[in-house]
């Protein structure tokens, strides 16, 4: 049961399935979506700025961008997947059931802060 461009992920021995989307216009950057990869029901949609995308880094680490050479998040990644999950069930009881509403995040800054995520300066500011 996948979407285009969804990728799959085991976390603590339950399987999702999750993708980022890009979105560019003048309020989203980009929204994440992670469901359980036996339905649609109850899932979470995290939705992120541009400045949530492009100003922060995990604590301890950086990524930089290749062809700027501007640190930032790479929602990409598994690993941030990964953590939003732990995060969502753990600390916000989300459980993804089939015929729930979804769990909607419209504050992703807030959530990264609340992941270790720190913000970074611009190199313009």
């Amino acid at each position: 049961m996948g979407d285009t461009g969804t990728r799959q992920i085991t976390v603590e021995q339950n399987e999702y399935l999750w993708r980022f989307r890009d979105v560019y216009n003048d309020d989203m950057h980009g929204k994440l979506v992670i469901y359980s990869a036996n339905h649609k029901g109850g899932h979470l949609e995290i939705y992120f700025t541009f400045n949530d995308h492009q100003h922060h880094f995990p604590q301890g680490t950086t990524e930089v961008y290749k062809w700027t050479g501007e640190k930032g998040i790479m929602f990409f990644q598994p690993v941030i997947a990964l953590r939003i999950i732990r995060h969502a069930r753990r600390e916000l009881n989300w459980h993804p059931a089939p015929h729930t509403a979804p769990m909607l995040i419209t504050d992703g800054y807030q959530l990264l802060k609340n992941l270790g995520y720190e913000p970074v300066p611009h190199p313009s500011e």
